[in-house]
């Protein structure tokens, strides 16, 4: 484990900085729909995962087993991450991204059609986005600090399987790299 962590250093410094950037956006009233993939933690982790895969093969000897462990850890230090945000914003009342409704999938697909029927004919966009914007609000109020938690808990486990996955991906295609950089 102390390996890994080692090894996962760079990733941890951008992990740490994408969460600013994250809680930064999100808090600043930036609309989610608009930017929240700009620091998506996810997209990261799974990149980052298959780099660190496929390198780890190459440059440092890896076996399949250690690339999969290695990968598992940076998606549960993600997910930790995740957490953590998750429940600083809702214990200090703060809206961000990451106690968005969309990001914490309270919100299915009845809901569009739900406002759809509650917007009266003729509306315009804003007062239309306005609508949105009360639903979403409604919406996160539905969820309380357990179940909102609980979301997040589950992530700990997919979290950590997809980025094994992702960087098990990854170690099949550092078969590709050359075995010495500087000579290729």
């Amino acid at each position: 484990m102390k390996t890994h962590l080692r090894v996962a250093r760079p990733f941890l410094v951008v992990l740490l900085l994408f969460a600013v950037g994250r809680l930064v956006q999100g808090s600043s009233g930036v609309p989610y729909e608009r930017a929240h993939h700009v620091f998506s933690l996810v997209t990261l982790t799974l990149i980052g995962a298959a780099f660190h895969g496929a390198f780890a093969r190459r440059w440092l000897g890896y076996g399949a087993m250690q690339a999969l462990t290695l990968g598992a850890v940076l998606g549960l230090a993600n997910q930790l991450v995740i957490f953590a945000c998750t429940l600083g914003s809702l214990l200090l009342g703060a809206h961000t991204y990451f106690t968005h409704p969309i990001a914490l999938n309270t919100l299915e697909l009845g809901w569009v059609t739900d406002l759809l029927a509650r917007a009266p004919a003729g509306s315009t966009i804003a007062e239309f986005r306005s609508l949105v914007d009360t639903t979403l609000a409604e919406k996160s109020g539905d969820l309380t600090l357990a179940t909102t938690l609980g979301r997040r808990a589950a992530g700990l486990f997919f979290g950590s399987l997809l980025g094994a996955l992702s960087a098990g991906i990854g170690w099949a295609l550092g078969a590709l790299l050359p075995a010495d950089p500087r000579k290729d």
